[in-house]
């Protein structure tokens, strides 16, 4: 008796085709890819926050969605940036260096890379090719969507 249902689950199994449920990717990890995932997970973001907070969101809030969304890069950048020309102690410092923050995330990923690559290249020690600027540029943007992780939450939304 076990023997006749292991030739016909063998029977089934030749029946059937073969079909690849993950695609091999040689090694490079696989995510899905959805048009315009970047703008609407940012748009999702900032209504959820905006409904909860109002328009204007606090200053903590503000720095918690850049690094959700992009590690601390974004933040960090924009702070720097804002000191070269300012001191902390002025009474705008966080209210200016979030407007800056929100600007950037607001205007998109190129803006958001573009940012923080120009930053790279400033505190270069060495003359180093595209490649391994890029390289840095993708190990300093983290979070769902330096990470590429935008699509997985918007499956898990929808």
């Amino acid at each position: 008796m076990i023997n006749k249902s292991i030739e016909n689950t063998n029977k089934i199994a030749e029946m059937c085709g073969e079909y690849e449920v993950i695609i091999d990717t040689g090694g490079i990890p696989f995510s899905p890819k959805i048009d315009k995932s970047i703008e609407t997970v940012i748009d999702l973001v900032y209504t959820k926050a905006s409904s909860w907070y109002g328009e204007n969101l606090p200053y903590n809030i503000e720095e918690r969605i850049a690094k959700e969304l992009y590690g601390d890069a974004v933040y960090r950048v924009c702070r720097e940036n804002y000191l070269k020309d300012h001191s902390e102690d002025e009474k705008d410092f966080k209210e200016n260096v979030f407007k800056n923050v929100h600007d950037v995330i607001i205007s998109g990923i190129d803006a958001v890379k573009e940012l923080v690559r120009q930053n790279i290249i400033e505190h270069l020690e060495e003359e180093l090719s595209e490649e391994e600027i890029e390289k840095k540029l993708k190990k300093s943007l983290g979070g769902v969507i330096g990470a590429g992780f935008d699509p997985i939450y918007l499956i898990a939304q929808r």
